[in-house]
Order: C-alpha cells, then sequence, then structure tokens
C-alpha cells in the first residue's frame, strides 16, 4: 500500500485475513471478507495520466510486501544484538527467519495454475505490456466495484481480452472471468456458460484453480435457474463448503437448495447470505449478487 501510494496509486482496500479497510463515499471503513488461499491483500486503483496504462509503474507496488518483509527481518535480526537475555533474543530471531521466510515464499515466482503471487505478478507484467494493462483494467473494475457500480455499468473498453496474452498470463486471463461474471450480471447467461466452459474445460487460458472452482459454482447455479436439480459431485460439494464464506458461492447454494425443494436449507443459506452481505466491500458486487439471488428465487420458485 505504501510503495502504490508513493507511486500515483489510489486507495481502495487493504485486507489483512478477513479485516478490510475499503474506502466508501470518501470514508475508510471496516468490512469483512476473505479470499480463498490468500492471507490478504491490498487493491488500489489505477495512477492517472498515462495515455498507455502500460507505462504506469508496477515494479514498487507489488515488491512491497516483498520489501516490508526483508525490512521486519533486518531490524528483528539488528534486535537480537540489543535485547538482553536468551528468550528475547529467541524471539527476534524466529521473528527474523519468519520475515525473510515470508518475503522469499512471495518473491520466487510460484508455478502457473496456482493463485499467483507477487513474483508471479511480476513476471508476467515484465514479459507482456498487454498484461500490464489488463492489471490495471483488473484494479479499475475493483475501484468501481467499491464505488457502487456494477459490471454491468461498467466501460466495455475494461473487458477487451487479448487472446495470445491470456494463454501465457493469468493476469490476463482474469479478463475473460471478468467478461464471464459481466455477463452473470447482465443475465446473458448463455455466453456466460460458453466461457466457463472455455476456461475450465479447455484449459486454452491460464486461469487460476481458484477461478475455475468459482466458475463451476456459476455453472451449477445455472443450470438450477433453469429448471434443472443439480446434484454436485464430490469435487463439487467441497468446493461448495470451502468457499461457504464467498458470496457467490452463497448464492449457488441458495439456488441448488431451492431447486432441491429444501426450503428450509435455502432460508438458512438466504439468512448466512444476508449476514455476509452486510459486511461486504465492494457495494457493486453485493448488488450483483442480490440480484441474482431474487432471480433464482423467481425461476425456480415458480417452476415448482
Amino acid at each position: 500500500m505504501i510503495f502504490g501510494l508513493l507511486t500515483g496509486y489510489g486507495f481502495v482496500s487493504f485486507r489483512v485475513l478477513r479485516w478490510t479497510w475499503v474506502r466508501v463515499d470518501g470514508k475508510i471503513v471496516v468490512r469483512k471478507y476473505s479470499l480463498p488461499g490468500t492471507l490478504g491483500q491490498c487493491l488500489l486503483s489505477p495512477p492517472k495520466g498515462y495515455e498507455d496504462m502500460a507505462d504506469a509503474p508496477y515494479v514498487l507496488y507489488h515488491l512491497g510486501g516483498v520489501l516490508f518483509n526483508l525490512i521486519a527481518a533486518a531490524v528483528f535480526l539488528c534486535l537480537t544484538l540489543l535485547i538482553p537475555g536468551l528468550y528475547g533474543r529467541l524471539v527476534c530471531v524466529g521473528l527474523a527467519l519468519a520475515g525473510f521466510l515470508l518475503a522469499c515464499t512471495n518473491a520466487i515466482p510460484n508455478e502457473p495454475g496456482v493463485l499467483n503471487n507477487d513474483g508471479r505478478n511480476l513476471l508476467e507484467l515484465r514479459r507482456s505490456a498487454d498484461a500490464r494493462r489488463d492489471m490495471q483494467k483488473q484494479l479499475q473494475m475493483t475501484a468501481l466495484q467499491a464505488d457502487g457500480m456494477r459490471l454491468c455499468e461498467m466501460p466495455e473498453e475494461l473487458f477487451e481480452a487479448n487472446e495470445e496474452s491470456a494463454k501465457k498470463s493469468m493476469i490476463s486471463a482474469t479478463i475473460y472471468a471478468a467478461q464471464e461474471n459481466r455477463c452473470m450480471d447482465e443475465q446473458m447467461f448463455e455466453k456466460a456458460e460458453e466461457l466457463i466452459d472455455l476456461l475450465t474445460e479447455q484449459d486454452v487460458y491460464l486461469s487460476s484453480q481458484l477461478q475455475k472452482s468459482l466458475l463451476r459454482m456459476d455453472k451449477l447455479y445455472l443450470r438450477a435457474i433453469r429448471g434443472e436439480c443439480p446434484k454436485p459431485e464430490k469435487r463439487e460439494q467441497k468446493l461448495l463448503k470451502a468457499y461457504r464464506a464467498m458470496l457467490s458461492v452463497c448464492r449457488t447454494n441458495y439456488a441448488l437448495s431451492l431447486a432441491a425443494g429444501d426450503t428450509a436449507r435455502a432460508e438458512a443459506v438466504l439468512a448466512e447470505f444476508d449476514r455476509l452481505a452486510s459486511n461486504y466491500p465492494y457495494a457493486g458486487d453485493l448488488a450483483t449478487e442480490r440480484a441474482l439471488v431474487a432471480l433464482a428465487r423467481e425461476r425456480i420458485c415458480a417452476e415448482n
């Protein structure tokens, strides 16, 4: 966050575990939100004044966490020379090692296919101007969602994807996932399902396992609202349980409960959805999910 702000980015949200500080109507408020596979996240809006967003600075923004972990490691290592007593020194040595290991874990690019760490992001951004533009698009989408704008209301150019870049970069492949999310918001469900199959079954683009999992949840939802009674496979059942704290998964759980005729469970899931919604940090995304919940109730109850 600090290095991003120093290089022209604007504050959107900062998360540690489930606690999220987000700007709403010009004020910083605390909300709760979790993303599987991450311990925290800093989201900033793109810097202004760049005709081509590929030229916007990105290195310090992505290296900030790594550098601060290294600084913390160095500070604790120095404290081992100043603090008297074996116990205090051992604590400082442990904290120094933790900072160093966290820095390495985030700086060394992870393998393609899992959620990118900062090292992987930097590698993709350095290699491709399209990836740099796509990263800025994603930051802009999140900033607009925090301001209450839905994906269907955003400029079309934010969702323009580069096919060749998406085959090599998870950052660029995420634009296709954003297209699917936009189609869900616009209730263009046939197109949404085409994108789901493209990203989850054909493996043409470099999508993360988390993206694929959430897309499979959307497909279950689509099957439920068109009159089917889908029975999630074992893998899907695990995903529904593991990601149940995410609004989109909770919405899918609600649709599946209605489709199965289990009204008691549907009401319990709806209550959980409302609980999650009360602390959700991104108002635009929340509006989309509420609309999809209402649509599931309308269509499935009409069928039954």
